[in-house]
This record gives C-alpha cells, sequence and structure tokens, in this order.
C-alpha cells in the first residue's frame, strides 16, 4: 500500500480489505504495476487532490485524509453482496466498541438532515413535545422536521451564538418536553 497518495493517471491498483482498523480501515487500495483492475481516470483524481487546504468550519466540503480519498477510487461495491454484509457487520461492531454498548446499533447512509429526521420520526410522535433551541441553519432544520412529526416549540438566539442555559432551563421549567433538539459545531 502506499499511504497518502493517489492513483496518478494511468496507474493500475487493486482493492485490499482488512478486518483490522491499525491496518488502514476497512478498505486500502494498492498500487501495483500489471494490475487487471479499475483505472482511476485523472478527471477523477486531480480534482480531490486539488482540494485547498486549511479548515472548513462548514457542513461541507470537508477535508478528507489521502487515504480516505484514496480508497473512493476503488470501484463500487455491490451494498447487497456477502462482501458489504461483512464490513456492515465489522462496522456495527465497532460502533458497538466505540460507544460502549452492547445494544442494538444503527447505521445510516443518507445526509445529516435525514439522520435528523429518522431520529425525530423514529423516536417521537405527534403528541410529543419537543423543545426545539434554533441558533443556526441547521437547528432551525431541526425544528421545521419536529413541525412535522411532533408538537415542537423553537427557544430562539441569534445564530452563531451559544444557548443560554438559563433560558433552557427557564423552557423546561415552564413545560413538559419530551425530548430537546439541538445542533452546535
Amino acid at each position: 500500500m502506499v499511504p497518502g497518495t493517489l492513483p496518478s493517471e494511468g496507474t493500475p491498483f487493486r482493492v485490499e480489505r482488512s478486518r483490522s482498523p491499525i491496518a488502514g480501515g476497512l478498505v486500502s487500495v494498492v498500487m501495483e504495476k500489471d494490475a487487471e483492475s479499475f483505472i482511476a481516470p485523472r478527471s477523477i483524481v486531480r480534482p480531490m487532490r486539488e482540494t485547498p487546504a486549511g479548515a472548513f468550519l462548514l457542513p461541507g466540503p470537508v477535508k478528507m485524509h489521502p487515504r480516505v480519498l484514496q480508497a473512493m477510487t476503488a470501484p463500487a461495491m455491490n451494498h447487497r453482496g456477502p462482501e458489504f454484509k461483512e464490513i456492515l457487520s465489522e462496522v456495527r461492531d465497532l460502533t458497538q466498541y466505540l460507544f460502549g454498548t452492547r445494544g442494538e446499533v444503527a447505521i445510516l447512509s443518507g445526509s445529516g438532515t435525514a439522520g435528523l429526521e429518522a431520529a425525530v420520526s423514529g423516536l417521537l410522535r405527534k403528541p410529543d413535545r419537543v423543545l426545539n433551541l434554533v441558533n443556526g441553519k441547521f437547528s432551525e432544520r431541526f425544528h421545521e422536521l419536529c413541525k412535522v412529526f411532533t408538537t415542537p416549540t423553537a427557544l430562539s438566539f441569534e445564530w452563531g451564538t451559544a444557548v443560554e442555559p438559563d433560558k433552557v432551563a427557564a423552557a423546561l421549567d415552564a413545560d413538559d418536553f419530551k425530548a430537546v433538539t439541538l445542533c452546535w459545531n
């Protein structure tokens, strides 16, 4: 494996899967001279390599480690096949370990908004009272989702500022909320 590099134009590579997260993750792209495998076209590789350096303090795009960019050049895998099922099982096991739980873990493939919607629609119902702490675009989106699935109350703050704990405590004392939503960065 050539860590931290991307396939150059015309450079073949093969995909290796590892059960060990220490060995570089679940998927490694290995450069090799005589591979009969997928060749990453320059049009795909170059834009990823030219991602500007620095910190992105926004929901996306995000700066990715070169190993991630390298793995993304691999051919797509059948998401219903046995290889993917094995990888997903390992991801679930590692997620349980990460969160220190033996309970079921749900892995979602989707946007952050899809995750918010899954949480609200799966845990709450229309009569449930929810306090939404709104101080930015995504907490506002959380509140809008709650309007569909619950009975929400927005406690709004200036965008980009921290919520004020005293105001949150007062709101919680004033009503019987089943849940509180918030987003932070």
